[in-house]
């Protein structure tokens, strides 16, 4: 199944796959709503498990960061700071992913699903996002890959 994905540094993105931590922050919003695999970057080595997809998290809402939003984000409010709320969370096994910035792709094999009920949630709700035309703003890569789009 593709996916959109975002990188994170540990131990943030261990935190959001436990369900700890349910908004990231970044200087940038998006347009997408929808499903995103949340992926450890490479570096700190130390602090879990690194370049690998942990989670698939529903990606509920972007806005600006408030200062209520902190406790949640787990950082301080910062110039320019947007909040993407997370919603649900669907359990991985991990598996080797090479982040990039932004919104990225990944091929989640359906095997590392935990159950089949996360794969089917998953898959609806990616159908839901591609019926809202949401799916156009995370690349044109992902609309070719995931529409059939040439």
């Amino acid at each position: 199944m593709i996916l959109p994905a975002l990188s994170l540094k540990q131990p943030w993105a261990s935190l959001i796959a436990q369900g700890k931590k349910t908004i990231e922050t970044r200087a940038w919003g998006t347009r997408y709503r929808g499903p995103i695999v949340i992926c450890s970057s490479q570096q700190p080595k130390d602090q879990g498990p690194a370049g690998v997809a942990l989670c698939v998290a529903m990606l509920r809402q972007c806005r600006p960061m408030t200062p209520e939003d902190e406790t949640l984000a787990r950082c301080r409010i910062y110039d320019r700071a947007v909040a993407w709320c997370l919603g649900k969370v669907w359990p991985l096994q991990p598996f080797r992913v090479k982040g990039q910035l932004g919104l990225f792709t990944v091929m989640a094999p359906l095997e590392m699903f935990l159950s089949p009920d996360d794969r089917h949630e998953v898959q609806q709700a990616l159908e839901w996002s591609a019926q809202h035309d949401l799916i156009r703003y995370v690349n044109r890569e992902y609309a070719r890959d995931y529409c059939g789009e040439r």
